[in-house]
């Protein structure tokens, strides 16, 4: 075998690489990305006989005896193929120390929940459990009881599910639901602990719910709270908001004893609603009735009895105000009702609407509409803004309203023999308006005359009148664009003195 000979130069040259690549492994690289695989994939089922055993590092010890799992620096991957994440025998307890993860996505034939108990379950601790599943975080078959920890939910369906009672007595907890924000057939009572809910369907939903204190916020779809026999309010502080129907609904009685917040619909249903029996409100609350205004009686009763017909259509005689109020369907094709916006005032600037009007009622954009796209709207003329309904209008229409000139004022009024002269203030050059209007008459009862003169005067004669009378005067302003004449309002009246 032939020698292989290396000069001294390609040595050299081969040893400086060599330095180089060691040093450059030895500094830390800044730009590196570090991605931390899951530590558990596989689900955890403890309820024997053969019950899983942690390896180091997983997050997690389990106590047979008291039926205790400790989750601490916890994270679970499921994946798409996961069903239940961890599976709990009855009376289980599980303890959050550290932060904690779950994610089970699941699919439509694997419920990807993240934590089951075929029994009563509590939790508790000091630490952080976030769940992001298909279906649901919590499920128990009996009491699910939360005592304290940061509990963090987003589901495609209800946050917490169990088929006997809900009990939260401290805590925080924040649910982002595709269903409800907590259900229980039995019922759901809120002691303490601070809970916020954004849900697509109802925020709190079982036979009976009791809130005795906690702070409480709720933002739903459908009811923030629906209660199928009876709600009570005790204490604590709720605030609950609906952006399809009632703030909080019942088939039966709803209590106010105590405590303090707001409850408020956006829809145009009433605030509070029950189908047959009384409502009374005490303490703090306060009730946005559908006519937007707030109440605050000590004792509000009514029935709001709901009726159905093919639209569907809801009829309400509303607890506050005592007025029957119809609803408009929910979901219509706003492309096909008369919308208008009220006229606005120039000011050179974009100018935006911020509601349009339907039957005589006014509906806030920001509550009813997504996708808003505002016109140029600077110009005196037509304005438009083009918006998507997302609650009782849907579809995507382009609505106009009237950018008009700023109102001008009468600045004086002199009076001579049969005739007055009035003068006023004129409006800025940048507007470009091209005349004014004066109305006058003689008193409240009389009909206005009118008389028209271009924009470059500020004052005007006006002949033939009685004398001894006293006159009402206004002014307006106008500008003509692609044949269409844009006023301002009038201005406030300015009467003169007796004419000679």
């Amino acid at each position: 075998m032939k020698s292989i000979r290396i000069s001294k130069k390609a040595l050299t040259l081969l040893l400086v690489v060599v330095m180089v690549f060691s040093l450059s492994m030895a500094i830390p690289q800044t730009t590196q990305t570090v991605v931390y695989a899951a530590q558990v994939t596989s689900p955890l089922d403890f309820r024997g006989p053969t019950l899983p055993t942690p390896k180091p590092g997983d997050g997690w010890t389990w106590n047979n005896t008291t039926k205790t799992l400790t989750l601490n620096g916890f994270i679970y991957n499921g994946g798409s193929s996961g069903e239940w994440a961890i599976q709990l025998p009855d009376k289980a307890t599980v303890i959050i120390n550290g932060t904690n993860r779950i994610i089970n996505n699941g699919d439509v034939t694997r419920p990807g929940v993240a934590i089951v108990s075929y029994g009563d379950l509590t939790v508790k601790g000091t630490g952080e459990l976030r769940m992001v599943t298909f279906e649901k975080a919590l499920c128990a078959d009996g009491v699910l009881k939360i005592e304290s920890g940061t509990i963090d939910v987003i589901s495609n369906e209800s946050g917490f599910d169990t088929s006997g009672d809900i009990a939260i007595n401290g805590g925080n907890i924040n649910i982002d639901s595709g269903e409800f924000g907590m259900f229980a057939l039995n019922s759901i009572t809120i002691n303490g602990g601070t809970i916020a809910i954004t849900s697509k369907n109802n925020g709190l939903n079982a036979y009976h719910v009791a809130i005795n204190g906690g702070n409480v916020t709720i933002k739903s779809d459908y009811e923030a709270l629906c209660g199928n026999s009876s709600i009570t309010i005790n204490g604590g502080v709720l605030d609950a908001t609906s952006r399809l129907f009632c703030g909080i609904y019942t088939e039966q009685d709803i209590f106010f004893n105590g405590g303090a917040g707001t409850i408020k619909s956006l829809s145009g249903d009433p605030a509070i609603g029950s189908m047959t029996k009384k409502h009374s409100l005490k303490s703090g609350m306060v009730v946005l009735g559908w006519d937007g205004k707030a109440h605050t009686k000590n004792s509000i009763t009514g029935t709001s009895p709901v009726s159905w017909d093919s639209n569907p259509r809801h009829t309400f005689l509303d607890a506050v105000t005592k007025k029957a109020h119809t609803n408009l369907r929910y979901g219509q094709d706003i492309t096909k009702v008369k919308t208008t916006i009220a006229d606005m005032v120039w000011t050179g600037n974009q100018l935006k609407p911020t509601a349009f009007i339907v039957d005589g009622k006014s509906y806030p954009i920001s509550n009813n509409a997504t996708n808003i796209k505002y016109g140029a709207n600077k110009k005196i003329g037509k304005g438009t803004v083009t918006l998507t309904g997302n609650s009782i209008f849907l579809g995507t229409k382009t609505i106009s309203f009237n950018i008009v000139p700023k109102k001008n004022k009468v600045s004086g009024i002199t009076t001579g023999n049969k005739k007055m002269t009035v003068a006023w203030s004129k409006v800025s050059k940048s507007q470009g308006v091209k005349k004014y209007q004066i109305k006058y008459r003689e008193n409240s009862n009389a009909k206005w005359k009118i008389k028209t003169v271009s924009a470059s005067k500020s004052k005007l004669v006006i002949k033939k009148l009685k004398s001894g009378q006293k006159y009402q005067v206004q002014v307006r302003s106008g500008k003509k664009v692609s044949g269409i004449w844009y006023y301002s309002s009038w201005s406030k009246t300015k009467t003169s003195g007796k004419i000679k």
